[in-house]
């Protein structure tokens, strides 16, 4: 069960949902007690045959009046790993009101993308279509408006890029917050 706490006292003890090994991610809102987990395994048998490793996104809410942990699945499409391309989560990010899931992924080998996916409504827009970096490290900024992800994540390179969310509208193109200049000066012992 769930219970409020500043201790460090456990909130809750989860199981996975049938058909899921463990759960490899989370995000927390705002209000700390909403939070989206990710499980991976083959998931529900859905018909013949071995079903594939996916993974699939569940709402999280601890209710700590009733003491209470509640755990939904979100109207998300589940994440297949895909034969010989071993799809993999980068990173998720939940908006502090609760609202969006970014979720970032890398195709190995092959482009990464980063999506975005209204929990209310549904709906999945692509914020980097086509992407050729490797994206990793989703982060809402503080009030939800913006998203921040690393490109290039893992590269003597690396760069910072946001990308403005201006409520229903569309998202803006990705723009460069921080990067390293090709003549900066490593030093190295």
């Amino acid at each position: 069960g769930a219970g409020k706490t500043t201790t460090l006292r456990i909130l809750a003890t989860l199981i996975p949902p049938r058909g899921y090994g463990s759960f490899t991610w989370v995000s927390a809102a705002a209000d700390d007690r909403t939070f989206v987990l990710a499980a991976y395994g083959p998931g529900p048998a859905t018909g013949p045959g071995r079903a594939r490793d996916t993974t699939a996104f569940f709402l999280l809410h601890l209710d700590p009046a009733s003491g209470t942990a509640r755990l939904t699945p979100l109207p998300t499409p589940a994440q297949p790993d895909l034969p010989g391309m071993g799809t993999a989560i980068n990173g998720i990010a939940l908006s502090p009101d609760g609202g969006k899931l970014a979720v970032a992924l890398g195709n190995q080998p092959g482009p990464s993308e980063l999506k975005l996916f209204d929990l209310r409504s549904g709906r999945c827009t692509e914020l980097l279509p086509g992407g050729e970096s490797n994206v990793a490290d989703a982060r809402f900024g503080i009030t939800g408006g913006q998203l921040f992800v690393h490109s290039d994540a893992g590269a003597e390179r690396p760069a910072l890029l946001g990308v403005g969310l201006n409520g229903d509208a569309e998202p803006s193109l990705p723009y460069l917050v921080a990067g390293r200049d090709e003549h900066d000066l490593d030093l190295v012992s």
